[in-house]
């Protein structure tokens, strides 16, 4: 009896002990801008026992059966104020904290400062972080001035931001959405001093932050972490502008921004004689952006953009067709007008446990456009001893046409009770309805190809009615399950995802053709036709994290459904494709000071509308398309490798990328000459082929030198194609190595900034079945910029820029482009005044080449270059308003 006595009390003791213990206890660390943490120590003490974790890469952890209740926890990261705080928990269940913020160190940033070792660049898992500290930025600068500073980081003539080479698509300011998200426009609004951190993130995806599913290709986006009471703020400008190429522009923007709450107005419109004649711009936007609780959001935005633009151009066209080469030399003029507008309109809900997007938007596009242009073509054969055919067509064209599209999207994502698993799915849905009206009146006037003398001249009026609807369904679902037990350190995962998609294209092409205005409808040139296209995609993956290590190793089979029915075809096409292909993302972490990062997928493309045509394409009657009702799909398949590398000691930075891009069934170019009475002339269709990739491969290294005042960048891009084409029915290759190398050197003073530079490419072309290879372009490029700032109230600017080019087919100069300008503070520097002078010496000119397969294109656009103006501009802002 004592014995059993003994043994009910054990029992029932050690229940109780059991109910006392948490069963689990897990948070997460994060950055006041909500950027997670990791590799942060966490030490729980309870009673007399210490536990110790490490934040993984979502900055989360775990503890498990913890005896007693009442706990004490501490926080520590380098570069942030250490966290300590004590709980009283709940007995017998597992808890979860609320978020641990960690705010930054302000007196440890202030002894790096004075001891000069500010660290420029920090890498931080998928994100790359520059501290604005170590970049100069003169007084009222916008951010724009201190990004283009950032190594590996360039900012196009249109204002475009990359990072190695990549497009930022989306900005977002303390980790949250920021009024459209449009990254040109506003790091033109905010200003340089706001800013505390730079961050270039490779994006997976809202589900893929709550999930930890990461899959696809990431997308590059644009985070400003402000300095501290820095998130909120009122600030607008207006501006006017006077220049002598008949120039006159108006802008106003006016934004509140508290947190989440969102409002703005912005609105602008220019006019300008560019040279071809008069181009103008019309621009209207709206935003409305509400919190309606802590976790629900509303977006919604209105656009409007207007533009009519004269131009002129010149291009010369070089096709490799084997044993022949057809030469065109093109003058263009034409008169374009277009007319845009968008309405947004969303809920966005961000929970502990669930994440919700839903989204409905409408477009509405007009466009109308005339033109003049002369071709004059050449096909020179290499049997003919010399001999050539020749041709040239003189057009006269206008169009008109519209476009209204509707699309929605729906994404909600969930963690569901077991620690680990989550579920996620995401629809879309879109919908355009195209229709246009060409009228084309052509001249074209053939040549004996001995004599030289004109043998026919023909007059052909012609008039294209088409009618295209699109419609696009997707839907991608995911699941993870976690395997084994639930580690702060390290995580194992099972993930599951099925992706569907379905575009619809309904088209109708009717030609009718005459002579002098009297038309009409051509049967063998019109066509109606259905086609569908249906992709099912399922990938199963293994994913593995820990401290370091993070990777994702799976395999994507598919399945593909090609159909179409044609009217003048008695059987319409249904065709099935397997691919399958493997998926993986690994990334590698060295203490933080090096990252590799590898990544493969696969995307797939069905041909476009034009491409399955079965009818003869008229529009440009030197080369007449026939689609292939037989064309396939094609599969994409992508590798990419990153590495980086931060010296903390001396703030050096390295940035290393290769990417391969294999592409199987690819739909390429088939072109024909035909040989007739009048001579020779082009006709081109489509095929399906393989063996079609590319290999690139680019690097961007920077150094400070004496606290940051100087700074030494190097980059360098090194590519290659094997780009597939058909020529006369035999296959072809043109094998394309482009080169380039840049080297900068930078000065940043307190009322001195100073930029020199040079860079050197080689674009390079050889054609695996020509008599003649297409030749080298190299362009050298000096340049040099300073901007000085003389007392408070005054600052100027010069640039310089030296061109040399080799090898463009049009004749070019090797412009000195020199630059000027001078900004004279007013109003304790809320407004201001600004003189420009842009190309003094009147020598830019607008030159580019395309390659394409077998066919190169050089163009050059004339327009003025050499212009003077000046503008007034009143800024008012007000920051430090505190979040909702």
């Amino acid at each position: 009896m004592r014995k059993l006595s003994c043994f009910v009390f054990l029992l029932f003791a050690g229940q109780f002990v059991k109910a006392q213990q948490i069963k689990a206890l897990t948070g997460v660390v994060k950055e006041q801008s909500g950027t997670p943490v990791s590799g942060a120590g966490v030490i729980l003490i309870a009673g007399t026992d210490t536990l110790k974790a490490v934040t993984d890469t979502a900055g989360k952890f775990t503890f498990a059966n913890i005896k007693l209740s009442k706990i004490g926890l501490t926080v520590r990261s380098i570069g942030y104020i250490q966290y300590k705080h004590d709980y009283d928990l709940p007995k017998g269940k597992d808890v979860k904290l609320d978020p641990v913020i960690l705010a930054e160190d302000s007196q440890t940033l202030q002894d790096v400062v004075i001891k000069g070792k500010i660290i420029p660049v920090r890498i931080k898992e998928d994100t790359l972080e520059y501290n604005a500290l170590a970049y100069k930025t003169l007084p009222k600068d916008r951010a724009v001035e201190l990004i283009k500073q950032l190594p590996g980081v360039q900012i196009d003539k249109d204002g475009n931001v990359k990072s190695m080479g990549k497009t930022l698509t989306k900005i977002r300011v303390n980790g949250k959405d920021f009024f459209t998200g449009d990254v040109k426009e506003f790091i033109n609004k905010l200003p340089a001093d706001l800013i505390a951190k730079v961050q270039m993130i490779d994006d997976y995806g809202d589900e893929a932050r709550l999930t930890g599913i990461k899959t696809g290709n990431p997308v590059k986006i644009l985070n400003l972490v402000t300095k501290e009471n820095g998130n909120g703020g009122v600030f607008g400008n207006a501006q006017a502008t006077l220049g002598t190429n008949k120039q006159y522009g108006l802008d106003g923007s006016a934004n509140y921004w508290r947190g989440q709450k969102q409002m703005s107005f912005n609105a602008n419109l220019n006019r300008q004689d560019n040279g071809a004649g008069k181009s103008s711009g019309n621009v209207a936007a709206v935003t409305y952006n509400k919190p309606l609780n802590k976790e629900l959001n509303i977006i919604t935005n209105y656009s409007y953009n207007g533009s009519n633009n004269d131009s002129k151009s010149i291009n010369a066209v070089e096709t490799n067709n084997g044993d022949n080469i057809i030469y065109n030399e093109n003058n263009n003029t034409s008169t374009s007008g277009t007319q845009n507008h968008r309405l947004n309109a969303g809920i966005l809900k961000r929970g502990k446990k669930e994440f919700i997007t839903a989204n409905i938007a409408g477009t509405f596009s007009e466009n109308s456009n005339t033109g003049i242009s002369q071709s004059l073509q050449t096909i020179k054969s290499k049997d003919t001893t010399g001999q050539t055919s020749k041709q040239d067509l003189y057009n006269n064209s206008s169009s008109k046409g519209r476009n209204p599209t509707l699309s929605a999207m729906l994404n909600y994502t969930r963690k569901l009770s077991k620690p680990g698993r989550t579920f996620a799915a995401v629809f879309n849905l879109a919908s355009n309805l195209a229709s246009s009206k060409d009228n084309l009146e052509d001249r074209l006037v053939y040549y004996d190809k001995k004599t030289g003398e004109v043998t026919k001249d023909s007059l052909l009026n012609r008039l294209l009615d088409k009618r295209n609807s699109n419609t696009d369904l997707k839907a991608n679902f995911k699941f993870s399950e976690p395997l084994g037990k639930k580690d702060s350190i390290i995580q194992r995962n099972i993930d599951l995802t099925y992706d569907f998609g379905v575009t619809g294209t309904r088209n109708r092409l009717s030609t009718f053709a005459g002579a002098q205005g009297n038309v009409n409808l051509v049967d063998s040139l019109s066509n109606a036709y259905t086609t569908s296209f249906t992709d099912n995609s399922f990938n199963i993956s293994y994913r593995y994290s820990n401290k370091r290590w993070r990777y994702t190793l799976g395999v994507v089979p598919r399945i593909m459904v090609l159909k179409g029915k044609y009217e003048n075809i008695a059987e319409g096409i249904d065709r099935s494709t397997f691919a399958i292909g493997p998926a993986a993302n690994i990334n590698y972490n060295i203490a933080r000071k090096h990252v590799f990062d590898f990544n493969i997928s696969q995307t797939t493309a069905p041909p476009a509308f034009n491409q399955l045509q079965p009818v003869k394409e008229t529009s440009n009657l030197q080369n007449i398309v026939i689609g292939n009702p037989n064309l396939k799909p094609s599969v994409n398949q992508v590798a990419m490798l990153n590495y980086t590398n931060v010296n903390v000691k001396d703030g050096s930075a390295l940035q290393v990328g290769i990417m391969a891009n294999l592409v199987q069934n690819k739909v390429v170019t088939k072109t024909l000459i035909i040989t007739d009475s009048l001579g020779l002339r082009q006709e081109s269709s489509y095929e399906n082929t393989d063996g079609d990739y590319t290999i690139n491969g680019q690097y961007s290294f920077s150094k400070p030198f004496v606290d940051n005042k100087y700074s030494l960048e190097m980059s360098g891009m090194l590519g290659y194609s094997n780009n597939v084409f058909y020529a006369e029915q035999i296959k072809g290759l043109n094998k394309s190595l482009n080169l380039s190398q840049n080297i900068s050197l930078r000065m940043s003073r307190k009322w001195l900034m100073l930029n020199a530079g040079a860079s050197y490419s080689l674009t390079s072309n050889k054609y695996s079945i020509s008599y003649e290879n297409g030749g080298n372009v190299q362009t050298w490029n000096f340049s040099s910029d300073a901007r000085c700032m003389f007392g408070e109230w005054l600052n100027a600017g010069l640039e310089v820029y030296k061109t040399i080019n080799t090898g463009f087919a049009l004749s070019n100069s090797n412009p000195l482009l020199i630059n000027m300008n001078m900004e004279k503070f007013l109003f304790n520097k809320k407004a201001s005044i600004k003189i420009s002078a842009n190309d003094l010496l009147a020598q830019g000119n607008n030159q580019r080449r395309i390659v394409a397969g077998n066919t190169t294109t050089d163009t050059r656009t004339n327009q003025i270059t050499r212009y003077f103006t000046m503008s007034f501009n009143m800024r008012l802002e007000q920051f430090g308003l505190s979040g909702s």
